[in-house]
């Protein structure tokens, strides 16, 4: 019987949501308390029994409308009309915020599709860290704006339509997090008014909640009116990288942040810097250069008095993992154990006198680059799998990849590069081995290189390529591809001459393909100084020369000289 009852209540509190009648009338504080209408006591035993009346309704109620379930279709739509729910009103969408949407204002505009027989639309809010919060709304509109009126957390709502006094169905609930601030971070180390010796310590800070990096300010006044450091970080320790002076004191202070929100400032804490040694100068490799081979050499400048140095090289500024920690009597080290290729390393000394250190160096840093790139490729052409394999010098590279990047894309167009040459010598006797087109086969073989996207291999939108950089890169985007089959062309003494193509539309991303003489040729082609070059698409296979892409049609087209 208990049983029953308890199913029973569940089926009454499906029927009227969130507590409401068929008529739930005007709102009123839920906070009230609730009293005895015959004499204002509180609940007492007239209220007991009253609501164990009530109760009994509503089990007379639900089995009512069980038993409507099988009852006939007018019949049902009056019931219906007695529960206080139209099956004719439809569940609403939920528009705005989108489910699982971070809003950082402190107004929340909820917002649905609109009904218009709709007289009003009733709100339900509740809080998933708040517990037993519960918020009813009504809007006459398919809009309703809470006005700085919920905490920072994370909600869920629902909505339903109006019709007559009657509620439609509820729809899907969805939720949203409002996150309106971030707490200032609490600093942990060096202490405030830490006194240091011969070397810079590393600030330290407590995690804040929801932050994505940190904006970290070194200061020689507590007003910040003249900064050392002023940086975002993403982790919560940072290894101050200026060179200290002798008897100073240092402020410093932190902000989180998570777009757009930004904490106020951390207190500020300072610390006082001492030194007995003066810290070596570093004379090189300082400033990220790239080095070949299998030794490098570190350099500094002697320190006076001093009778030894200690060394240090690493993979982080932090040298919480060093590759090398060692000691030498002389002004420079020449590191010849074995680093990892391709990778930034960074390298500190400090000298001694009689026992005394001082403090460390500024921090040098060097690229341990590679000596020799080994490049491969393979493309299909005529139905045959072709190959080409070779080598590039880390010398002939790194120039390059170092140069400042420019938008004028004949420029990655060159005929004297050593390996360029010798591979369009390679693929040109290929070709006329095979009796193809030299041209049409150096075009495939630029074709088969795979297309990456300048976002994904250097992390910039534009990032145009020398044809080295494509080869050893292992791709290019349409400039790139096209910048290589051009100067491919252009290192071999073959009777065609090149042009580049530039396509723009407003509104749309540009395209970048070559242009090339020759009668043997038929297709799109342009005139350029009473030459014809025909149209060359260099990003994928299977384009023939002269074959043109539907999709430029109605580009404007500009014919560069390389």
């Amino acid at each position: 019987m208990e049983g029953d009852v308890e199913n029973k209540k569940k089926r009454y509190a499906d029927l009227y949501p969130s507590g409401a009648s068929p008529d739930p009338g005007p709102e009123r504080d839920q906070s009230a308390p609730s009293t005895d209408q015959r004499n204002g006591n509180g609940p007492g035993k007239a209220g007991k029994s009253r609501g164990r009346s009530k109760l009994r309704l509503a089990v007379g109620a639900g089995a009512l409308i069980i038993a409507a379930v099988l009852l006939t279709g007018p019949v049902l739509g009056i019931l219906n009309g007695l529960n206080g729910t139209s099956s004719g009103i439809p569940v609403l969408v939920h528009l705005g915020p989108s489910d699982r949407e971070e809003v950082n204002e402190a107004s929340v505009t909820l917002s649905w599709s609109p009904y218009g027989p709709a007289e009003s639309y009733s709100l339900l809010i509740t809080s998933f860290d708040q517990y037993g919060f519960r918020m009813n709304r009504s809007s006459p509109t398919s809009s309703y704006v809470l006005h700085e009126v919920l905490l920072d957390g994370t909600y869920r709502w629902t909505v339903r339509a109006v019709v007559n006094g009657s509620y439609g169905p509820v729809g899907e609930a969805t939720t949203f997090t409002l996150r309106t601030g971030l707490s200032a971070p609490e600093l942990s180390s060096p202490a405030d008014g830490s006194a240091v010796t011969n070397s810079l310590p590393v600030l330290e800070w407590e995690e804040v909640a929801h932050a994505d990096e940190y904006r970290l300010q070194v200061s020689l006044t507590p007003t910040f009116t003249s900064t050392l450091e002023d940086l975002v970080h993403g982790g919560l320790s940072y290894a101050p990288a200026f060179s200290p002076s002798d008897g100073t004191t240092y402020y410093w202070r932190v902000s989180a942040h998570h777009e757009p929100l930004l904490s106020a400032w951390s207190e500020t804490w300072a610390f006082s810097y001492n030194v007995m040694v003066s810290p070596p100068s570093l004379i090189g490799p300082i400033a990220s250069t790239t080095v070949l081979g299998s030794e490098v050499l570190l350099d500094w400048e002697a320190v006076p008095g001093a009778d030894i140095y200690q060394v240090q090289v690493a993979t982080s500024d932090l040298f919480d993992n060093t590759a090398l920690d060692t000691s030498t009597t002389g002004s420079s080290f020449t590191l010849a154990q074995p680093l990892v290729e391709n990778s930034t390393y960074s390298w500190r000394v400090r000298a001694s006198d009689d026992g005394k250190w001082s403090p460390w160096s500024a921090t040098g840093r060097f690229f341990l680059g590679v000596e020799v790139f080994n490049v491969s490729y393979e493309w299909l052409y005529d139905g045959r799998v072709w190959s080409m394999a070779s080598t590039v010098n880390g010398s002939d590279y790194y120039p390059l990849h170092e140069q400042d990047r420019t938008y004028n894309y004949t420029s990655y167009v060159v005929i004297d590069d050593a390996t360029v040459a010798a591979i369009a010598e390679e693929l040109m006797s290929t070709a006329l081995l095979n009796g193809y087109d030299p041209a049409q086969f150096m075009l495939s073989f630029v074709q088969g290189i795979p297309y990456t996207s300048d976002e994904t291999t250097a992390g910039q939108v534009e990032y145009p390529r020398y044809p080295l950089e494509t080869l050893v890169d292992g791709g290019g985007d349409c400039e790139d591809k096209a910048a290589l089959f051009a100067s491919l062309i252009g290192s071999l003494p073959l009777e065609n001459d090149v042009i580049m193509l530039k396509y723009t539309s407003p509104g749309v991303s540009g395209h970048m393909a070559v242009g090339i003489s020759g009668n043997e040729y038929e297709g799109r082609a342009y005139m350029y100084e009473g030459s014809v070059y025909y149209y060359c698409e260099t990003t994928a296979l299977g384009w023939g020369i002269g074959q043109f892409p539907q999709e430029l049609e109605g580009y404007d087209v500009l014919t560069l000289p390389c």
